[in-house]
């Protein structure tokens, strides 16, 4: 299901619309693989933003384990973390703050998508300014999170 062109078609829709709704710079999709989190093909970002894809292409190199970071402790812990400025937190707490740091990234946010109560794709959205947790950020957010839920849910029960 993971590698289905409707599941990436549904990610990459969740991802551009709180993009595009919600103000955020970016977003990526990371997907759990054995032990370990790789970062999905699926992303979207506002055009003509050189630094953001300098971010994005320097990821790639990154596979994040169960705790580690921010989409690993969403992935261990099932649950929506949000992080003022990630450039400002130690390496240990968000594995990408070097590269953060020198694209100019800021606030973070992850949300667990889960289908039968595992996380199969942790969504992470980025902006390029600092920005204390929003609810009504949150809540759009999650709202989404739950109609993909649903969506690959569906999907999975008649499959």
């Amino acid at each position: 299901m993971i590698n289905s062109a409707y599941f990436q078609s549904q990610l990459y829709e969740a991802i551009a619309l709180v993009c595009k709704t919600g103000d955020w710079d970016y977003g990526e999709a990371w997907i759990p693989t054995d032990d370990i989190l790789e970062l999905s093909p699926v992303w979207y970002s506002h055009p003509d933003s050189e630094a953001i894809e300098k971010f994005r292409l320097c990821s790639e190199a990154f596979v994040i384990p169960p705790n580690q970071g921010l989409p690993g402790r969403v992935w261990a812990k099932g649950q929506p973390e949000w992080i003022v400025d990630v450039s400002a937190r130690s390496e240990t707490y968000f594995l990408r703050n070097q590269i953060a740091k020198a694209c100019g990234v800021k606030a973070g946010f992850g949300i667990p998508i889960k289908c039968d109560r595992q996380v199969i794709v942790v969504l992470v959205f980025f902006m390029r300014t600092e920005c204390d947790r929003q609810e009504q950020k949150v809540d759009f957010i999650t709202a989404v999170a739950a109609e993909l839920e649903e969506s690959l849910s569906l999907t999975t029960a008649l499959t």
